[in-house]
């Protein structure tokens, strides 16, 4: 493509980050996001040469800094405030928790016998409610076992797509950060 079109500009977004699984950690850890945010914002600055078009990527960039540091911030005095920091997942894409001090237990990863039994044993001592999976994939026989053992499914935005609905109402990447962050601090702010 570089050899066809010799203007074309690029920025490398992803300079600096790391994923477990899937790029989709990128868009919804919040720390991650915001390296995202600034990767792109350094980027337009090296191809815009307008002072005034500068100043308001910088002014925009700051704006959203803060708003996604409290998110990030948030989950982090959550878990720390926690006395019990277990949290499930049936989607390894959400393994990204353990950069906050989550204890994960994947079950997507392991549904083993042991492994599920073990989920039971958190969920009925009351150190877990509910099992967290994207809201793009589907629940499996291991999800509705659970479910049916009396855990609760909360299904976290990928932070993908928008539906039209969504469009429609305004709803943004904040208002899709907010539940997210919301869903997984339920887990345990007690």
């Amino acid at each position: 493509m570089l050899n066809t079109n010799t203007d074309l500009k690029i920025i490398d977004v992803s300079q600096g980050l790391d994923f477990d699984e899937s790029t989709l950690e990128l868009w919804m850890n919040p720390n991650d996001f915001l390296m995202l945010s600034h990767n792109i914002k350094n980027g337009l600055k090296e191809y815009i040469s307008n002072k005034y078009i500068k100043e308001e990527i910088d002014e925009k960039y700051e704006k959203l800094k803060v708003l996604i540091s409290e998110y990030d911030a948030e989950l982090d005095i959550a878990v720390a405030a926690s006395s019990d920091k277990n949290i499930v997942i049936a989607s390894s894409e959400l393994s990204y928790l353990k950069k906050y001090g989550f204890e994960i237990t994947d079950i997507d990863k392991d549904s083993t016998a042991t492994n599920m039994e073990y989920v039971r044993n958190l969920y009925n001592s009351g150190k877990i409610k509910y099992i967290y999976i994207l809201d793009t994939d589907k629940e499996d026989a291991s999800v509705k076992s659970l479910e049916a053992s009396g855990l609760e499914v909360k299904k976290l935005r990928s932070m993908t797509i928008r539906t039209e609905e969504e469009v429609e109402k305004n709803i943004k990447y904040e208002d899709m950060m907010r539940d997210n962050v919301d869903a997984i601090k339920a887990e345990v702010v007690n």
